[in-house]
């Protein structure tokens, strides 16, 4: 969900940081419950705080 909710990171990002390149990772599948437009507010707002 990172890769989702939080600007700071992108899916592919994500992806390639945990799995590298290896080929048999399942490609992401949006779900209608992956965005929220008020959580990356509340993400930045916890990182600005650290």
């Amino acid at each position: 969900m990172q890769g989702v909710r939080n600007p700071a990171f992108t899916i592919e990002g994500l992806d390639l940081a945990f799995f590298g390149d290896h080929p048999d990772v399942p490609a992401y599948v949006e779900h209608p419950d992956d965005v929220n437009k008020d959580l990356p507010k509340g993400i930045l707002a916890i990182w600005v705080g650290l």
